[in-house]
């Protein structure tokens, strides 16, 4: 887990593969965090530059884990006295050679604390990794992408589709239409990589990922609501014509519309928020915070004084002079019709 992470879940600021990393690293977070004792655990080797490389992973933990509890020191049946630097040697068996991506795979048959080392015998692994922080890389993208669709693009189309009516031609309408379409494709995007990359709507109960099941219940509500807009749009009953009277399907469908849509925003403020804390890396934190609170609320506030400026010149001029932004178009007058 910490590997995948690129830095310790219990020292953030420690980079796992780093001089430091397996050093530091505790035997309570090995045995007391559920994501960790459930992620296969790997063998670290140290590296001419100073740094560890990934060289085995083990298929079972279960005797990795015995021998932690009893030599180190954590809150769930430990009886040791090792708090960090857990070493061990062991004996096992290689069911697999690897990949690129993935070390060779073990099968350990027993483990020897008691003299770690094997002496002048050194069996090769196939393979050594040197990168960590997969599982990071994939956050980063789900983040940049969700602030990009429900950070700037869905806001936007919500914001033109209040205060841009008094455009003609149906301007509101077609503005709204695309960002809802590509704000909402980005973010299914984002979507299906968090998905397929992080189990956090199982840590129900956790203490120490409360705050990932938070966001993840959070994000998946926000798109189950996301995802209706698109629907009741499809079967919204018509807009009444000059002169008649909204049906009461139609207001009923108007506020269900609405009301789903701002929900959805309101909450993606929140889920957002809580994501930008979720990273391993305070300097990553911060900057997606920076980009989401500075970068994105700026452009959301000029794009709201744009818009009233906009709003209060195209009011100022006289009725009876002609003027290519009132003509109103088919297009115009069916967009108008529909709210």
């Amino acid at each position: 887990y910490c590997i995948d992470r690129g830095t310790l879940f219990d020292n953030p600021g420690i980079d796992t593969l780093g001089p430091q990393g397996p050093i530091v690293h505790s035997v309570h977070c090995l045995i007391d965090v559920p994501k960790c004792v459930s992620s296969p655990f790997e063998i670290l080797l140290l590296q001419g530059d100073g740094r560890y490389g990934r060289a085995w992973r083990v298929e079972s933990n279960d005797k990795l884990i015995a021998d932690a509890k009893d030599r180190g020191i954590c809150t769930n049946g430990c009886t040791g006295d090792i708090a960090t630097g857990l070493t061990a040697t062991f004996q096992a068996e290689v069911l697999d050679l690897g990949s690129s991506k993935t070390p060779a795979l073990l099968k350990v048959t027993s483990v020897n604390s008691t003299n770690p080392g094997c002496g002048d015998f050194f069996y090769q692994p196939p393979r050594i990794i040197l990168k960590s922080g997969s599982a990071t890389r994939k956050h980063i993208v789900h983040g940049s992408l969700m602030i990009a669709s429900w950070g700037f693009l869905l806001p936007t189309g919500a914001i033109f589709a209040k205060f841009f009516r008094h455009r003609p031609n149906g301007y509101w309408f077609k503005i709204h239409k695309y960002c809802q379409f590509f704000g909402l494709a980005i973010a299914i995007i984002s979507f299906i990589i968090i998905l397929t990359s992080s189990d956090a709507i199982n840590d129900a109960g956790s203490k120490t990922h409360k705050q990932n099941y938070n966001h993840a219940v959070l994000g998946i509500t926000v798109m189950v609501f996301g995802l209706l807009q698109p629907l009741n749009a499809f079967i919204r009953p018509h807009a009444p014509e000059n002169g008649e009277a909204k049906t009461t399907l139609r207001l009923v469908w108007e506020i269900v519309h609405k009301l789903f849509g701002y929900s959805a925003l309101l909450l993606a403020i929140a889920t957002i928020g809580i994501g930008t804390t979720l990273l391993p890396q305070k300097e990553t934190q911060r900057n997606f915070q920076i980009c989401y609170g500075a970068l994105v609320g700026g452009l959301l506030l000029i794009m709201i004084i744009f818009i009233i400026t906009d709003k209060k010149k195209y009011s100022e001029v006289p009725k009876n002079e002609p003027n290519e932004d009132k003509v109103d178009a088919e297009e115009g007058e069916d967009a108008e019709k529909e709210e």
